[in-house]
């Protein structure tokens, strides 16, 4: 079929099932009533307006114009972004990409109205996606794929029980909203690696946890933020997490559960603002918990986090809080305990410990235990209090005593040099 310049076709509930050449306009603009175009090209004005929808599916090119004045664009079907040719949005009018969108070596950018676009079943591949300040790209309903795209601007994954998959790297110079209840980023490819950028689980519409998951290793590298909470973070049984960037339980009172084998933090892994971070071996895979090595900023908050094994290096750094008598820092090791580097103690709120109190930040009284921290910070106490730490090494217990001298009055902080010590049985301290 063939439409010259000139010709004109409008209305509603019509379909073009192609092939068809357009040179001419093919205009929707009955309200409710679509209008599908497939298997075409386009050199004329395909047009929708009045609150009318637009569909173009089957493989198709546009070399002439795509007008949306305050109706719909559905784009599907087999199509590249050197064959969009020019699109106009004006006031009212929303662009939903869908199909396989061929985006290799091409810049789209996500020009119009804000709110007025979102991938629903969309496959992109390569090249950049660029959204604008002050608008969004909406993942809605069915499972959408982003193939090695980097993407400058802001995302977010809206639908309950929503996915978003990434094959190969995902690359952002700004955020992905993870929010829907239930939603999923999911890297279903070996190599996955979140290579810069934020992702935020946010927990504001509750329901089920927001998802981070991948069948295999996944690698969060220095430029990346995870952090959020009502979250887990999963990989495949037997695999590791490799944090180089910084993940953060940072909303208060939601968790952040990570389900994995082994977890190397090489970046920043923390709580904050009252966020709960939990380890668990991966479900149904049988394993006995998750050993982490930390090479860089465990702050695990006040409470207890349970591992088979803990190892950190001489670049590691443990942050133990102490919020009240009962409520700290406590390190559960059931297995291979390793320690080197330092071990950081901070006051939290106005908490202030008094002589005879003791804090097991360490328990580990049935693990192999082997090494001791090179440096201890620890905060300073009311005047003519000090810190006994000679049951650390032995039974992960460091208590509050009346100082020797006059020296320890003066309420200073203290940073202590341990030697290390040959490997040992942690002892219970009683």
């Amino acid at each position: 079929m063939r439409l010259g310049p000139g010709y004109v076709v409008q209305g509603g509930r019509g379909q073009f099932p192609g092939p068809v050449e357009n040179q001419g306009l093919i205009w929707a603009n009955l309200a409710g009533q679509p209008i599908s175009v497939s298997n075409f090209s386009n050199s004329g004005t395909l047009r929708v307006s009045n609150g009318s929808t637009l569909s173009l599916a089957g493989q198709w090119v546009n070399t002439g114009v795509l007008d949306v004045q305050n109706g719909s664009l559905q784009l599907a079907g087999f199509y590249s972004t050197s064959g969009l040719g020019t699109l106009q949005l004006g006031s009212g009018s929303s662009v939903s990409l869908g199909g396989y969108l061929d985006n290799t070596g091409s810049t789209l950018t996500l020009n119009g109205p804000p709110g007025s676009w979102t991938a629903n079943a969309a496959n992109i591949r390569g090249g950049t996606l660029a959204v604008p300040a002050g608008t969004l790209l909406n993942f809605v309903q069915n499972a959408s794929t982003l193939e090695n795209v980097n993407v400058v601007g802001d995302m977010v994954l809206s639908s309950t029980s929503g996915v978003l998959n990434v094959r190969g790297a995902l690359a952002m110079n700004g955020s992905l909203s993870v929010a829907g209840p239930g939603s999923r980023l999911h890297f279903p490819l070996a190599n996955s690696v979140l290579t810069s950028g934020t992702v935020y689980f946010d927990p504001a519409l509750g329901g089920p946890a927001r998802q981070l998951t991948t069948g295999y290793s996944l690698v969060i590298e220095p430029a990346a933020w995870v952090h959020g909470g009502n979250a887990e973070i999963q990989t495949g049984n037997l695999q590791t997490i490799v944090n180089r960037g910084r993940i953060s339980a940072d909303v208060p009172g939601e968790v952040i559960t990570i389900y994995t084998t082994r977890f190397q933090n090489e970046g920043i892994l923390e709580t904050a603002n009252g966020g709960i971070l939990n380890f668990f071996p991966v479900p149904l895979g049988g394993g006995g918990g998750v050993v982490l090595t930390n090479d860089g900023v465990f702050d695990p908050g006040a409470g207890a986090i349970s591992l088979a094994g803990y190892s950190q290096s001489l670049s590691g750094t443990l942050i133990a809080r102490l919020d009240g008598v009962s409520s700290y820092t406590r390190l559960n090791v059931a297995g291979t305990l390793e320690l080197d580097g330092t071990l950081r103690v901070l006051l939290s709120g106005e908490f202030q410990p008094w002589p005879g109190l003791s804090f097991r930040i360490i328990d580990a009284s049935g693990a192999l235990a082997s090494g001791a921290f090179t440096s201890l910070s620890l905060p300073s106490l009311g005047q003519g209090y000090s810190w006994d730490t000679s049951a650390l090494t032995s039974g992960g217990v460091i208590t509050v005593v009346p100082a020797p001298g006059a020296a320890f009055a003066l309420g200073l902080g203290v940073v202590v040099v341990v030697p290390r010590r040959r490997r040992r049985r942690m002892e219970a301290h009683r």
